[in-house]
């Protein structure tokens, strides 16, 4: 204890070899002063006047000397009952200073007894079952998460931009078929270029079928063309006729004369060589008598004659080709005749075709020009809106960018408000974890203090501490009210 009483009942601090009274039992007590312990009474005698009182320890005494004398060890006696308070203010109120464990039950007593009170607890002998965690840390890491993942969120682009660049893909895409049409009018207006520039061999090309350019021709139509192709038909028919008509001929010279006087003019030839409607200019000589004087020499009365006799062995056919000669060549200079006709008709449509053909392409070398023309024109149109449409896609990314910067200044800014207001409301308050926790304290209906030397914790609820400087608990304890 800090206080005695002397022979007057006059309260009295320890003096070395001092001998004084206990406040509460009158027993004797001495003072025990030293460089290390705090100067304090002890009684003479062991015994515990006072059941609510435990060993005192040098925690105890370090905490009365914090407050004015007078406040230190008060006797407090309600309804014939006796206590001594560790702590009593000029404001009544008790100041329990608990080093070790109690009941619930004395808690529940001691907080009856002395009503306004608080209790402040030793708690460096259970600091190492206690985990603690700052309330403002905890709020500002939930704040700053969400502050970083507004920084690190990439905002999706604006409508206006989305829809600028839709606008842009679309004159892209139109410039790429633009330029794409203008390509194929160019190749168009190049295979025309060189199609008139060697007009006379290409025509011929043309004509003939052996060049065919379905970029410059697909439209073309030329009537003549059929005609030409009749004419090349029929020429090739009668030019067929021909060769076999002198075929003919040169056949009819190849057969073996007769040397029969009066035969003369006679070939030999094989009877399925002639048609049997051709009796009349045959006749058979006999073979033995072939090379005689007098060789047996036999005409052909009528055709059933001939399907009979001809192919006799014992005779060789004879005919006279003279008329057929004749006929024949009368039959060449025939078809040869309509065949030059022929190539003079060619010759004429040959013409008409290139005259038609080189005005075709004329005509359509100059639409393609003028195609090509309204292409370069509206290919400049297009480039000029794609242009524009760039520059205004840079002016809304800068808007967007400068919307972004607002943003980001106003949301900076109000985050910084926000960690202001969580440093003044959650200032000094600590989440914490109370392994082992002391069940009894549960049932107290007063403040509990805890002190960790460095610092003393209210407690606020099951899992809330308030933080205060041992001055700052001292100046609570002296303006309670």
């Amino acid at each position: 204890m800090l206080k005695a009483i002397d022979e007057n009942n006059k309260r009295i601090s320890p003096e070395k070899g001092r001998i004084g009274f206990c406040q509460l039992c009158k027993k004797k007590v001495r003072a025990y002063c030293g460089e290390i312990i705090i100067d304090h009474w002890r009684h003479i005698k062991i015994q515990n006047c006072d059941s609510w009182s435990e060993g005192e320890t040098e925690w105890h005494r370090e905490w009365k000397k914090e407050f004015p004398d007078d406040w230190q060890e008060v006797i407090i006696e309600k309804d014939s009952e006796i206590h001594i308070a560790d702590i009593l203010t000029s404001s009544n109120l008790v100041l329990e200073l608990q080093n070790s464990s109690i009941s619930s039950t004395t808690i529940k007593i001691r907080e009856k007894f002395y009503g306004k009170m608080i209790w402040l607890i030793n708690a460096n002998k259970f600091k190492d079952n206690f985990s603690i965690s700052s309330v403002v840390k905890t709020q500002l890491r939930h704040l700053d998460d969400n502050y970083r993942d507004f920084l690190n969120y990439e905002p999706s682009e604006s409508y206006e931009l989305t829809t600028a660049k839709e606008e842009l893909e679309d004159f892209e895409n139109k410039l790429y078929n633009i330029d794409y049409k203008i390509s194929n009018l160019k190749n168009k207006l190049n295979d025309l270029d060189e199609f008139l520039g060697d007009f006379k061999e290409t025509s011929e090309k043309f004509i003939s079928s052996n060049y065919y350019n379905s970029r410059i021709m697909y439209d073309l139509e030329i009537l003549e063309q059929k005609e030409l192709k009749e004419i090349n038909n029929i020429r090739a028919q009668l030019k067929d006729e021909l060769e076999a008509k002198k075929k003919l001929l040169r056949i009819i010279d190849s057969l073996e004369s007769c040397k029969i006087d009066n035969y003369l003019n006679y070939k030999f030839i094989e009877p399925n060589q002639i048609s049997s409607s051709s009796f009349e200019k045959c006749a058979l000589i006999e073979k033995e008598t072939e090379t005689s004087l007098f060789p047996t020499i036999i005409k052909f009365k009528s055709k059933i004659e001939f399907e009979r006799t001809a192919k006799n062995q014992k005779y060789r056919l004879i005919v006279n080709p003279i008329s057929k000669i004749e006929k024949t060549n009368e039959e060449i200079a025939d078809l040869e005749n309509k065949i030059e006709k022929l190539k003079e008709k060619k010759a004429e449509t040959k013409k008409k075709i290139k005259k038609q053909l080189k005005s075709f392409l004329k005509k359509k070398r100059k639409k393609i020009k003028h195609k090509l023309k309204l292409k370069e024109t509206k290919k400049a149109k297009i480039k000029t809106a794609l242009s524009l449409k760039e520059e205004d896609i840079e002016s809304i990314k800068n808007i967007d960018s400068q919307n972004r910067a607002r943003e980001y200044n106003s949301i900076t800014e109000s985050h910084e408000k926000e960690r202001f207001k969580v440093m003044k409301r959650y200032k000094g308050l600590y989440n914490y974890y109370w392994k082992y926790k002391r069940k009894s304290w549960d049932y107290s209906e007063k403040k509990i203090y805890l002190d960790f030397e460095n610092a003393i914790f209210e407690i606020l609820s099951n899992n809330t501490l308030r933080k205060h400087s041992k001055s700052d608990f001292i100046k609570i304890v002296k303006n309670w009210c």
